[in-house]
């Protein structure tokens, strides 16, 4: 009897009858008509497998055929025609899921406990079919719905509020109930009043949790009824249960269970919560038992004995149990309790599917109360892995019939192994080399599963129910083909109940769905994987043994059709290194009989989420606050910040290390410190930041065990004010009904005078805010798709203070448009001094728009994304508030959902229609109402549709929109999300400090085992640029790295920390890794510091502050004093330790590796996470020695500790006049306190003066001097003014003043300044009799205009002389004259170089152009040795500078950060560093490493049309660079050559590649038949060429063919563009230019220069054989500036005399060409304004609009230079955080100054853009307001000019 063909057959997801398939050829199905269905055995030459048995009611149904059915084309779609029938009938689709399974995926779900004939059509797929096999026809039965409810707990909602109670329970269904309908059939009530039930819906539909609310507990006892009507999810099931509510007062038990879970343990649930301090041993016992464990959560104890037990025990409950409120337990009782026996189970010890060698091939499971279990293997050959891994992960299980075979299926016994209990949980390992042999790189499927016959269970009676068990070679003959496809989800046993689903005793228990599956790979190969932008793959392999490197290695990398990329071999390190273009796959690994495998999934890369965006949550106990002195610093200036960490529970072991990032605004580390000790918790991290660093809002991060706690850092170049502003309006928040705001200013001058008849300007500005109330979490209360809200300024005060200083202010503020939710209504206002100096006030006060807010909270979706499912009923919950966060009820809430594509916008004439790519409906809507401020609403997207919705509510009474959007997809597609990194695997180190120069070490501190060893990789946003491993010892380890020029501008350490598989020193992971950038409360205890101090301090005086605590109790603090001047900017206040701030961070290399999927890799409970550091720290920086305007006052102590008494320190008052505060922030063990001290700093007599930031030659200004007489009795003052320096008094130096018993008096005094710059001193001293009092003022003078120059050409035959005299076109201090002689045509060397040099963009193109042709100037002049020493800083700097271009694929952006590298700028600046490297410059081997690989994908890459313009230029460049890097790239430049139509500078430049490259005679043929001429272009962007640098270019090429006569003539060409002082060049033609003939000098053999010149009464002889002289002549000191210059060669000279020196007043004029510019100033409301005089305190804006006439095309590059007079100031909108106050375009690129502004950007033909500054005029005198001046960086001849003027700010006179 042949029964192979039949056993083919596999039932998917169904009954399996093991002994029927081998016994009978087919097999009877009871039909629902109650006819047999036969199946013949004859569909399985065409039927592989089919969906029977009992299935859940939501399956589908599948069919798979033996061989492929369809054209792949049709793979995913509908299937046409009627394929499936079935009766009773079911609406459905089919789909084609490949070539040869077919699924009907039904509309709706199947009827529960129904059973179905199913009939499939198999005629319209295969030919020629027998008439009995064209139809299969077969039953699959349903599940019968059930239910079952369980009570959880009753318990109250505030542990000390017992008449409020609620009821925890769950109910569970067989199979999926729909939410809605379950939750209609189920009711609570009380005493016949409904109760209010919530839900949460889980498990697939079949797991329900419900809160029954609102339950009373009353004076007497009463009872809940539960209801659940069965028929509401088809089923006659109905239950009715009550549950006791004991009565208030009634303090008993309620209830007593065993839990008999791994961790065996009796539950007692009270009727009140219990307290949970008291001790509870001998209070609660169980007879026979002793050392009891106990465990109170609310009105639970868990008791747990010390070991497992089994039979009958009584629980024994004494009367003095107390409860929350203290009362005792009204009787003791006794229960007796039943511990059970376990259930049958098995479970796997360990995750992970790698299994090393460590201890053979041992697979430890651990099983309970079984006697047996059953062991199947099935494998997955080698060469099918890659086959298996596309569709899986390794512990996957899809198509595995198509790439495994069964091996071995095997019953083991479990009563050998010398278990005493089989009863509990017992380990036991599974030694598969008794079960396979071993075949390389392949992976073998372990089940293990039981049956009923398998039990140790005790059962009262015993049936066997089990089917019976094939013999083995039964088995083998059907495994081939069977049923190990992998489709099964559920197994149901004839006879299955699902009433005894959980009864051990029953056959139902034992489904398929309680065996264990795990897939195996024998390996003891390590892998780590890193991949980023730039096509390279790092791959690095240890023994995961020894966690040594192993060399070898052989490793291939795949892609998705299973192609080879590329192969490499690991060298002695262990690393390969593997290129390729496309997207990989996979990894395979493979020596001797190791392999390894890594998928490069995006989503399987290791998440860096932990190290980059953090937030001040708590964990596990742990409280954190960080603080700093002030609330914003000046760049330079020291911080001083505090960390004081919380660990009350002790959770943390000793010296566990606290990690502190500082993060400027780029989102770089700039300081990192560590501290493993601490002061009681107080953590000191004093730092600073450089007097060039970056202004904006930097973050200040603490990292300790695996939690951050953040806060704002803000640094800006603040001025302190002088002035106290105080202005309070009464009110905590604005609402739309009170939007009027009166408030009170008061000023004082910060010693303590009042600020009388000050003028005093206050505005509002309306700004975006987050909107959020206590109590809803998760809820969302703006609409996430409004525009940004933007508002004009509204003044709210604009008048003088009284005698006082005193003034009232109100006013009512204006909203327009739809906000998305909660304003700031940002202050913002300014006190003058009568200096014109002024003070600032901004603050912010919550504005609430709307009378009430919707919010909405949806599901929280899957883990790792919160994806939403299709097909499933989600609940919205809605909440309605008003602007204090009460609720409120509201009926007709709309809601709707609307399906989002890339492209979107709001419609603003509806406010709430989602309009987008046509979608102008809705998929979904509906109206729900609140009531107590709580709604629902439900939604189900159905499939096939997904993607990202948008889900919003809309208010109409208020107008209010909310809502959020929710990624939704199909179920199974939650694998699209990314793996999230366990905290356990996390490491953090540290770096030694913030910024590193290049070729400095950069040190890291990592922590080790000593057992292990470290990969530490340095890495970039693309690319791996270093890598090397660190043998660890335990604790710290050093690693250090040299910091190069490919590392800018920042890079990434990320280190993987590996410990051996078999170590058991300690219980970390086998792998931890971290990466850095190179950038709380307990309001029942406080302590009361107390300052004591002087009530007044004197400037330059001893100073005494003493701490104490009030109560003497021992506290930990610091203390501060700092300038109320710089915490009044920000209003800050004391730091108090119930405060939280905010977190952000993200990495661009992917990393890969094995080390989550070993076995056993997890080598125990982590129960605490590590930061590990040591780095030596950044100390404060000292004072900057260079002067500094705004010192700040500050002084910081701490953290010291008092143990009851007190501590005094002591300082010396720097020269200070104001008020300083004393600022104590202590605490201890969970006690917090705070103290502060306002305390002026005055003496009996002061003096202040005022200048601005800065000054310009020939200004002239007010200084303004105020005295101060504290003690009436000074009347007589007499004020002297001393100058040194570019400054001047000429009206007197001397004031003598009666202040007639005035407190304050204000003097001027007339400061001219002088036609020159430098530095300026003034001192002021005012005196009266033996009292004193002076002041200081350092000032730099300045000159912003632009340098004029003229020169002086002459051609000096043999023998003859010239003479010419000298005249200085500038201020004393910026004339230079430069006489050059030359036996080349002249070439202006001194004057374009210089222009070079002082050219003031600084983008990439600029600062290659102005030092790359340094590198040639000792060919053409002879260098003195400052001029040597000038030109190396010069190159060290340039190399240096485009680090900080370098682009993380390897090539160089224009700008720093940028998106994209520049091709033409990625390859001048590559140029420049191989010709200084070539010189002997040290440039980063790693840099041009990166670049040439860069390169070379660039040329590979290339075609025509690669670049939109000169791509052929571009490419040629390329090329000739990679030849001079002696990396030529031949196949790419023959393509080029081949080119149709390649343009000639084209041409000459790929000569010069083919000469570079040893190719001359192919230079030579190319350029034989090319023309030496140039048209004149200009190009803005792309190559940023000219006629000149083409010339140039083709010069190079000349010189390098030594083609010398053609080569003169295009020096003569090119000199003579150099030496026209009114031709103007970019600085690449420039650059060019001179490298070209720098290169022809060198080769130049004309003889040697010779000549005599006199000047100032002196004569020199200088000769040289270099083809330049160049001398620099003292014109500025010479009494005679007469020059003489005599030819003592044989040949003519070329001689230039070129004078340069910069006008006090600029004599340029109105200017345009190709470009408009249009000046405007106006008052901020929009009126224009005339800026030449101004009042003192007039704000006004600057606007500035540049057009594109359109004659030329579009514009790129285009700089405007803006320059403000130095008695106007900028204001600062970022620091005031209202950047929206103005209007205008965004520029590319802005960089602010102190009294300039560069703009960049690009502007299209016919174009305009506008820009605006916000600007004040502050300081008296006459000023001059510079030029301001546009124009394209490559493109002398777009430009606009609108010439300087004189300005003068002044006060309106007298009428």
């Amino acid at each position: 009897m042949n029964t192979l063909t039949w056993k083919r057959l596999a039932l998917i997801g169904g009954v399996v009858v093991l002994a029927t398939l081998a016994v009978f050829y087919f097999t009877y199905l009871k039909a629902r008509t109650g006819s047999a269905v036969t199946i013949s055995p004859a569909f399985a030459e065409y039927v592989s497998s089919y969906t029977t048995g009992t299935i859940p009611s939501g399956s589908t149904i599948r069919i798979t055929f033996m061989q492929d059915v369809i054209d792949s084309a049709l793979v995913g779609q509908q299937a046409p025609g009627k394929l499936f029938s079935f009766q009773p009938a079911i609406g459905g689709k089919t789909f084609w899921l490949d070539q040869r399974t077919v699924e009907f995926r039904p509309d709706g779900r199947f009827v529960s406990g129904a059973a179905y004939e199913v009939t499939f059509r198999l005629a319209p797929l295969f030919d020629n079919l027998p008439r009995e096999l064209r139809e299969l026809t077969y039953l699959v039965h349903i599940v019968p719905q059930h239910f079952e409810v369980l009570v959880n707990n009753v318990r109250p909602y505030v542990k000390t509020e017992l008449k409020r109670q609620r009821i925890d329970g769950l109910l569970i269904t067989a199979d999926f109930a729909e939410s809605t309908a379950l939750e209609q059939g189920f009711s609570a009530s009380q005493e016949g009043e409904a109760l209010r039930v919530t839900w949460t819906h889980s498990g697939e539909g079949r797991q329900h949790q419900f809160v029954i609310e609102e339950v009373v507990r009353k004076e007497t006892a009463g009872k809940v009824k539960i209801n659940m009507d069965g028929a509401a999810i088809n089923t006659a099931q109905t239950e009715e249960t009550e549950i006791d509510v004991p009565a208030l007062g009634d303090f008993k038990v309620v209830n007593v269970r065993v839990d008999q879970g791994a961790s065996q343990h009796v539950v007692v649930q009270f009727s009140d919560p219990l307290n949970e301090k008291q001790n509870l041993a001998g209070l609660i016992s169980i007879s026979g038992l002793s050392d009891l464990d106990y465990e109170v959560s609310e009105n639970e104890v868990r008791v747990y004995p010390p070991v497992r037990q089994t039979g009958t025990k009584v629980l024994v409950l004494e009367q003095g149990i107390r409860n929350i409120l203290d009362y005792r337990l009204s009787q003791g009782s006794e229960s007796e309790l039943l511990f059970e026996q376990l259930k049958p189970a098995v479970r796997f010890t360990s995750r992970g599917n790698i299994l090393p060698s460590t201890d053979g091939l041992v697979l430890p499971f651990e099983a309970v109360n079984l006697k047996t279990v059953d062991i199947e293997i099935v494998k997955v050959y080698e060469r099918n892995v890659i086959q298996f891994l596309q569709v899986n992960q390794m512990d996957g299980n899809y198509e595995m019939r198509r790439v495994a075979k069964p091996l071995v299926r095997q019953a083991i016994s479990l009563e050998n192994a010398g278990v005493a209990d089989l009863g509990k949980w017992n380990r036991f390992t599974l030694d598969l080399a008794n079960y396979i042999t071993t075949e390389p790189g392949a992976i073998y499927q372990v089940e293990i599963s039981f049956r009923k016959s398998y039990s140790a269970y005790a059962c009262e009676s015993s049936t066997s129910e089990d089917e019976p068990v094939a013999d083995d070679e039964a088995w083998d003959q059907a495994a081939e083909e069977s049923y190990w496809d992998g489709y099964e989800d559920y197994y149901y046993a004839p006879g299955y109940q699902w009433e005894e689903r959980d009864n051990p005793c029953h056959v139902s228990y034992y489904t398929s769905n309680r065996a264990i599956q795990k897939n195996v790979l024998a390996s003891d190969l390590g892998l780590i994987v890193k991949r980023g932008e730039d096509g390279q793959t790092h791959v690095f392999i240890t023994d995961l043994k020894t966690t040594q490197s192993i060399s070898g290695v052989q490793v291939d990398l795949f892609d998705f059709q299973q192609q080879k990329l590329a192969s490499a071999t690991t060298g002695s390190n262990g690393q390969a290194v593997l290129p390729s273009r496309e997207k990989p796959f996979l990894i395979v690994a493979q020596q001797g009989t190791q392999r390894g495998y890594v998928k490069l999934d995006d989503g399987e890369s290791l998440s860096l989420s932990n190290f980059d965006v953090g937030g001040a949550s708590v964990r596990q106990g742990l409280k954190g606050f960080l603080y700093g002195e002030r609330g914003v610093w000046r760049p330079g200036d020291s911080l001083f910040l505090t960390f004081i960490l919380e660990d009350r529970k002790k959770l943390l072991p000793p010296a566990h290390p606290v990690v502190f990032e500082l993060q400027n605004p780029q989102g770089q580390v700039a300081t990192r410190l560590v501290r493993s000790s601490s002061e009681n918790g107080f953590y000191s991290f004093a730092t600073a930041t450089d007097p060039d660093a970056p202004t904006g809002n930097w973050l200040a991060r603490v990292k300790v065990g695996g939690t951050e706690f953040t806060q704002t850092v803000k640094i800006e170049t603040i001025k302190p004010n002088r002035l106290k502003i105080n202005l309070d309006f009464g009110v905590d928040k604005l609402t739309s009904e009170s939007n009027n705001i009166n408030g009170r200013l008061r000023v004082n001058w910060l010693h303590g005078a009042p600020g009388k008849n000050l003028k005093a300007q206050f505005e509002a500005v309306l700004t975006d805010a987050e909107t959020t109330f206590p109590g809803y979490d998760g809820y969302s209360f703006e609409n996430p798709l409004a525009d940004a809200f933007t508002s004009e300024a509204q003044s709210i005060f604009d008048d003088v203070t009284d005698s006082n200083g005193e003034a009232t202010i109100s006013a009512s503020l204006e909203t327009e448009g739809q906000p998305a939710g909660m304003l700031n209504a940002v202050i913002r206002g300014k006190v003058f001094e009568e200096s014109g100096n002024f003070s600032i006030d901004r603050f912010s006060i919550p504005y609430y728009p709307y009378s009430s807010f919707t919010g909405i909270r949806l599901p929280q979706g899957d883990k790792a994304r919160g994806m939403l499912l299709t097909d499933t009923t989600h609940q919205v919950d809605i909440a309605t508030v008003d602007a204090n966060g009460r609720p409120i009820s509201r009926d007709g809430i709309q809601l709707k959902i609307y399906k989002l594509q890339w492209s979107w916008w709001w419609d603003n004439s509806t406010q709430t229609n989602y309009m987008e790519d046509g979608y102008t409906e809705p998929v979904a809507e509906g109206t729900t109402q609140t009531i107590n401020g709580k709604g629902i609403w439900k939604f189900k997207i159905k499939y096939p549709e997904w993607g990202r919705f948008l889900v919003q509510a809309y208010d109409p009474v208020s107008g209010h929109t909310t809502g959020k959007i929710v990624y939704i997809d199909w179920p199974g597609w939650a694998g699209r999300a990314r793996k999230e990194a366990s905290g356990s695997t996390m490491l953090s180190f540290s770096s030694d400090k913030s910024f590193y120069n290049v070729g400095e070490k950069a040190r890291v501190v990592i922590p080790g085992s000593g057992q292990g060893r470290a990969l530490v990789s340095i890495e970039n946003g693309s690319g791996v640029l270093q890598s090397s491993w660190l043998e660890t010892q335990a604790g710290d380890n050093n690693y250090a790295f040299e910091v190069t020029p490919d590392m800018a501008p920042n890079v990434f350490v990320h280190v993987s920390l590996l410990q051996p598989h078999a170590q058991t020193a300690n219980d970390l992971p086998m792998r931890l890794y971290g990466v850095i950038p190179l950038q709380v409360e307990d309001d029942q205890t406080r302590l009361e510091p107390v300052i004591t101090m002087p009530e007044e301090l004197e400037p330059g005086e001893p100073v005494s502050i003493k701490v104490s605590e009030k109560s003497k109790r021992k506290m930990t603090y610091t203390l501060a004093v700092v300038d109320e001047g710089l915490l009044d900017i920000t209003r800050f206040k004391t730091p108090d330790a119930w405060s939280s701030f905010y977190a952000r961070e993200a990495l661009g290399v992917k990393t890969w590796d094995v080390y989550d999927e070993v076995l056993g890799s997890l080598g125990g409970r982590l129960e605490r996470l590590l930061a590990m550091g040591g780095a030596e720290e950044m100390k404060a920086q000292a004072d900057d020695p260079k002067a500094n305007r705004f010192k700040p006052v500050v002084i910081f102590f701490g953290p010291f500790t008092l143990s009851g008494g007190s501590e005094v320190h002591s300082f010396t008052m720097p020269q200070y006049i104001g008020s300083v505060k004393t600022m104590v922030v202590a605490g201890y063990e969970g006690a917090y306190g705070k103290a502060e001290k306002a305390t002026p700093v005055r003496k009996p007599l002061m003096v202040l003066a005022t200048l601005p930031r800065v000054l310009g030659p020939e200004e002239k200004v007010k200084l303004p001097v105020t005295l101060f007489a504290q003690d009436k009795s000074i009347r007589d003052v007499k004020i002297e003014v001393k100058v040194t320096g570019p400054v001047d008094l000429p009206n007197g130096n001397t004031r003598q003043l009666n202040l007639n018993g005035q407190s304050d008096v204000t003097t001027d005094f007339d400061l001219l300044v002088k036609s020159q710059t430098g530095v300026a001193r003034i001192e002021v001293t005012a005196s009266s009799g033996r009292t004193k009092s002076s002041t200081q003022i350092e000032i730099e003078v300045r000159n912003p205009n632009p340098s004029v120059s003229k020169a002086f050409d002459r051609v000096v035959e043999a023998g003859q002389s010239w003479s010419q005299s000298i005249t200085l076109p500038g201020i004393a201090g910026t004339n230079m004259a430069t006489l050059e002689v030359s036996s080349l045509p002249p070439i202006n060397l001194a004057g374009r170089m210089r222009y070079l040099l002082q050219y003031p963009y600084g983008c990439v193109e600029q600062t290659t152009s102005s030092v790359f042709p340094q590198l040639f100037l000792a060919n053409i002049k002879s260098l003195s040795p400052e001029e040597k020493g000038m030109v190396q800083r010069n190159v060290k700097a340039g190399i240096d500078r485009l680090k900080s271009f370098a682009h993380p694929s390897g090539g160089f952006a224009y700008w720093p950060g940028a998106e994209e590298a520049d091709s033409w700028s990625s390859t001048y600046a590559g140029h420049f560093l191989l010709e200084a490297e070539r010189q002997g410059y040290l440039v980063s081997a790693d840099l041009l490493k990166k670049w040439k690989k860069f390169q070379r994908k660039k040329s590979q890459e290339w075609r025509k049309h690669s670049e939109y313009n000169s791509s052929e230029l571009i490419q040629a460049y390329r090329l000739y660079t990679l030849a001079l890097a002696g990396d030529a790239d031949l196949t790419s430049m023959n393509r080029l050559r081949e080119a149709p139509a390649l343009p000639s500078v084209a041409s000459w430049m790929l000569a010069a590649a083919y000469a570079t490259a040893g190719q001359e005679a192919a230079a030579k043929d190319i350029v034989t038949r090319l023309p030496l001429t140039v048209k004149p272009y200009q190009e803005m962007a792309y190559s940023y060429g000219s006629d000149v640098r083409d010339k140039a270019i083709i010069l190079e090429t000349l010189v390098k063919l030594n083609d010398r006569t053609r080569a003169f003539e295009l020096v003569k060409e090119l000199s003579v563009s150099l030496s026209n002082e009114n031709y103007w060049m970019s600085t690449q033609a420039v650059a060019w230019a001179f490298k070209s003939i720098g290169a022809f000098a060198g080769q130049d053999q004309r003889g040697e220069l010779q000549f005599t010149y006199g000047f100032d009464g002196k004569e020199v002889s200088a000769s040289t054989e270099l083809a330049v002289a160049q001398v620099t002549l003292p014109v500025e000191t010479a009494k005679n500036r007469q020059l003489k210059l005599t030819n003592r060669g044989k040949g003519p000279l070329f001689v230039r005399l070129l004078t340069q020196g910069v006008p006090a007043r600029g004599q340029e004029e109105d200017a345009e060409k190709n470009l408009r510019l249009a000046v405007n100033y106006t008052t901020p409301d929009g009126r224009e304004l005339d800026p030449s005089r101004l009042e003192p305190g007039s704000e006004f804006i600057a606007e500035i609009t540049v057009t594109n006439p359109g004659l030329r095309g579009n514009y790129k590059n285009l700089a405007l230079n803006q320059m403000v007079p130095a008695g106007w100031e900028i204001n600062n909108l970022r620091f005031e955080e209202i950047q929206s106050r103005l209007s205008g375009d965004v520029p590319t690129y802005q960089d602010f100054r102190d009294d300039r502004v560069f703009t960049y950007f690009d502007l299209k033909a016919n174009e305009r853009k506008t820009f605006r500054v916000l600007l004040t005029a502050s300081y008296s005198g006459e000023f001059y307001l510079p030029s301001i001046s546009c124009e394209a960086m490559y493109d002398g001849s777009v430009y606009a000019r609108k010439k300087g003027q004189v300005v003068v700010v002044s006060k309106k006179e007298a009428q």
